[in-house]
Order: C-alpha cells, then sequence, then structure tokens
C-alpha cells in the first residue's frame, strides 16, 4: 500500500538536489569536483513541476545541498537552479559545506520541524508517473 502525503501550509519542505531534483551521474568524486558537473545535471522535470506548483501554492518548500567549499559547486549548483527552478527565492536554498550533516544542520540552525525528501525520489517519481501528485492542504 503506498503511503500518501499532505503538505500543509505550515510545513517547510526540503528538497536536496543531488539525485533528487537533479539526475545524479555515477561518476567518481573527482568527476563530480570538475567545473560544469553540477550545472550540466539533467533536471528531473516531473518533481520540478511538482515543486513549481507548491510554490504557486504558497507552500514552504525549500533546497537543501551540500557542496564542495574548494570548488565551483555552489556557483554551478545556484546557476542550475535559476534555470531549472526560477520560482525559488535565494532564502529557500540552504546550502550546506560537504561533510556537515544536513539534518543536524538545519535543526541546530533552524530549530524547526521539517520534512526532508531526498534520495529515495525512486518513490516520489514512481507516485508522479502513476498519474498521483501528493495533497496540498492550506
Amino acid at each position: 500500500m503506498q503511503k500518501k502525503m499532505i503538505l500543509k501550509s505550515d510545513m517547510r519542505v526540503y528538497f536536496d538536489m543531488d539525485g533528487t531534483i537533479a539526475k545524479w551521474r555515477d561518476v567518481p568524486v573527482e568527476e563530480s569536483r570538475k567545473p560544469g558537473y553540477y550545472t550540466d545535471l539533467e533536471p528531473e522535470t516531473e518533481l520540478l513541476d511538482f515543486l513549481s506548483a507548491a510554490l504557486k501554492a504558497d507552500i514552504n518548500m525549500n533546497i537543501l545541498s551540500s557542496y564542495y567549499t574548494d570548488t565551483r559547486a555552489l556557483l554551478e549548483k545556484k546557476k542550475w537552479l535559476d534555470k531549472y527552478l526560477p520560482g525559488i527565492s535565494s532564502s529557500h536554498c540552504l546550502f550546506v559545506p560537504y561533510g556537515i550533516n544536513k539534518a543536524e544542520f538545519v535543526e541546530t540552525m533552524l530549530h524547526r520541524n521539517w520534512e526532508r525528501w531526498t534520495s529515495w525520489s525512486m518513490t516520489i517519481h514512481q507516485t508522479l508517473h502513476a498519474g498521483k501528485r501528493p495533497e496540498v492542504q492550506a
């Protein structure tokens, strides 16, 4: 039985970039550190469509992603978001230096309850491909 997620307007939902809203390429770590790697990632269009619709419905959607501090990854990720998710404000994008636990970072920095959709995106994609959408409640 498939679990149904109901999004409420007072929720804060975090989506990871790599392997969730951007298709991850299975490459050696060194390759992911090269210039252009993040700007060239393909989008998960159905999930981005869902995010765009949720943003328009004033659901508190956020991006949570880690980055290598000694590369251009942060700039490339911001550029990727500008291209594929232009409706999200930079204030809804949280970037964490690679190696720091994102869940602990959010809990420490924001002190809030939150939901995080991560690399279990296959479940999300299966739901979307089946023609279902998470419900949005005000």
